[in-house]
């Protein structure tokens, strides 16, 4: 919770200093992440025009900007993990279950299940809010689960 905290407050104040209007007028902030409740340690891939590999133990997360990070995940809040715009194609992404042998889903080609699929943004559920200088920022995560392993087949 403090780092999710600290990371909030940075992009406010990073946001209002950059900023030529008064930071009063900054619109309220949507945060994206992912939260690794399968009880499984994994690995997410995204591929993009950068491949960025993630791991995380079970119960971490994963938030897709921090400005203290140099590679970041980009998403788009009206559609999801595209490649450039809500008019491009989705990215490919992989959560890899660090099981012996791994097993692994992918979420590639089009969009099939809006509400289940990592790549859009209708699968992420807003799960709390903070206010930092009176702006409010919304965390929206998607979680993978135990049932996401059930799903998954072997790595090729």
């Amino acid at each position: 919770m403090k780092k999710i905290s600290l990371f909030l407050f940075s992009i406010v104040f990073f946001a209002c200093d950059s900023s030529i209007n008064e930071c009063d007028s900054f619109p309220s902030i949507k945060s994206f992440g992912l939260a690794n409740k399968s009880d499984l340690d994994i690995e997410v891939v995204f591929r993009a025009e950068e491949t960025i590999i993630t791991p995380l133990k079970k119960d971490d997360y994963f938030l897709y900007f921090e400005p203290s990070r140099k590679n970041n995940v980009t998403i788009y809040e009206d559609c999801g993990l595209y490649v450039d715009g809500c008019e491009s194609s989705p990215i490919d992404v992989q959560i890899k279950f660090l099981t012996s042998p791994p097993k692994c889903l992918l979420f590639s080609g089009n969009i099939e299940n809006r509400q289940r699929d990592i790549r859009s943004s209708d699968a992420y559920n807003e799960i709390e809010e903070h206010l930092i200088d009176g702006n409010s920022v919304m965390v929206n995560q998607f979680y993978i689960t135990p049932e996401m392993y059930e799903q998954a087949e072997h790595c090729e």
